[in-house]
C-alpha cells in the first residue's frame, strides 16, 4: 500500500470549502430553528385571536338578541321595572336580592357557629374525663 500524501494546495483547498459548507449548514439550522419558533409563536397568537374572536361573535349575537328586545315597548316596560324600580298604578316594589345575599351571610355565619360549638363540646368532654380520670385515682 503506498502512503498518499495530500498536497498543501489540496489541503487548504478541502480546509477552505469545509469551512464554508460547515459556515452554511449552521446559518441554515439557525434559520431553521428561527422560523420554528416564529411558526409556533404565530400559530399560538392564531388560537388566541380566534378564540376572541369567537368570545366576540357571542357577545354580538347576544347585543343582537338585546337589541331586538328593546324594539319591544312590553319588555321596555318590564325592563325599567326591574331594573330602576318604576311601578304601575297600585304595585308596590319588593327588593328581594338582598335577602338572598343576607339568606348566604346567615349561612357562613351559623357555619362558624356550629364549628365554634362542636369544638367548645370536645373540649367540654375532653376535660370532663381528665378530671374523672384524675377522681378515679
Amino acid at each position: 500500500m503506498a502512503n498518499k500524501r495530500i498536497s498543501r494546495r489540496r489541503r487548504r483547498r478541502i480546509l477552505i470549502i469545509g469551512s464554508v459548507c460547515i459556515f452554511f449548514f449552521v446559518v441554515f439550522c439557525i434559520n431553521v430553528v428561527n422560523y420554528s419558533y416564529k411558526i409556533i409563536k404565530l400559530t399560538s397568537e392564531q388560537a388566541a385571536l380566534e378564540k376572541q374572536l369567537d368570545e366576540l361573535k357571542t357577545e354580538k349575537e347576544r347585543l343582537d338578541v338585546e337589541i331586538k328586545k328593546l324594539q319591544d315597548p312590553e319588555y321596555i316596560a318590564n325592563f325599567a321595572r326591574e331594573e330602576y324600580l318604576y311601578t304601575r298604578e297600585g304595585e308596590y316594589v319588593i327588593k328581594i336580592d338582598q335577602a338572598e345575599d343576607t339568606i348566604e351571610e346567615i349561612k357562613k355565619e351559623n357555619t362558624k357557629y356550629k364549628y365554634i360549638i362542636v369544638g367548645s363540646i370536645a373540649f367540654l368532654v375532653i376535660i370532663s374525663l381528665a378530671i374523672r380520670k384524675k377522681d378515679d385515682k
